[in-house]
């Protein structure tokens, strides 16, 4: 654990934009725990998202102003490069209809070729994504099939307790013996001090009542 903890650092650390997902219709254990994740990341600096396909529970003791995406939409922007090194733009204007869109570009002293436009899909909009409870991508539903090269092509902190996960992530942090995710990431971010007495309680909280349920069945 202690490896995975210093790769886990270093992935956050270099992140300065993060997805946080897992399988649709998520139960307690993994809202509970995607919601600490976010705390914790955000009193990090860093921008963090959830998003989660199918039925979101709402469930009354979990914090009221947490945004659940349930659609990724636009990850990234298409970009159009003029090169102005050599003619600088007078007007700039643009017209769209149903089919196309048309960029209209004046010159200033001089005249713009073909050359000069280069085109780049741009970066996505996260850089790392983290994974809780999914045994496999395909588990997330649409929010995976929809955004299947997005997932493919930036690294996946992988956290979960099944011994069926696929370890797919770049980091997998697979702990079978525990109970709940809420008990994995109460063991990790308990070692940061950033993170407040408040979460660490709810955490161990559901960590004991997930325990106590399992007990009473």
């Amino acid at each position: 654990m202690d490896l995975s903890n210093k790769e886990l650092n270093r992935l956050v650390s270099s992140s300065n934009n993060i997805l946080i997902s897992g399988p649709s219709n998520p139960h307690l254990d993994v809202l509970a725990s995607a919601i600490a994740w976010q705390f914790f990341l955000l009193k990090e600096n860093k921008k963090v998202d959830l998003c989660f396909d199918g039925q979101i529970s709402q469930y009354t003791f979990l914090p009221e102003k947490v945004e659940i995406l349930q659609t990724l939409g636009n990850l990234n922007k298409f970009k159009i490069i003029l090169d102005i090194s050599k003619t600088k733009v007078k007007q700039l204007s643009y017209d769209m209809d149903k089919d196309n869109l048309t960029i209209d570009v004046v010159p200033e002293g001089g005249v713009f070729n073909a050359q000069d436009v280069t085109t780049d899909r741009g970066e996505y909009k996260y850089d790392l994504i983290i994974t809780l409870g999914a045994d496999d991508l395909e588990s997330l539903g649409k929010v995976f099939s929809e955004n299947r090269h997005f997932f493919y092509s930036r690294p996946i902190v992988n956290l979960d307790i099944s011994v069926l996960n696929e370890n797919f992530g770049q980091l997998n942090i697979i702990e079978s013996s525990s109970t709940s995710l809420a008990e994995v990431s109460y063991n990790i971010l308990s070692k940061n001090i950033l993170l407040t007495y408040f979460f660490l309680f709810i955490l161990y909280s559901f960590f004991i009542i997930q325990r106590y349920d399992k007990f009473e069945s």
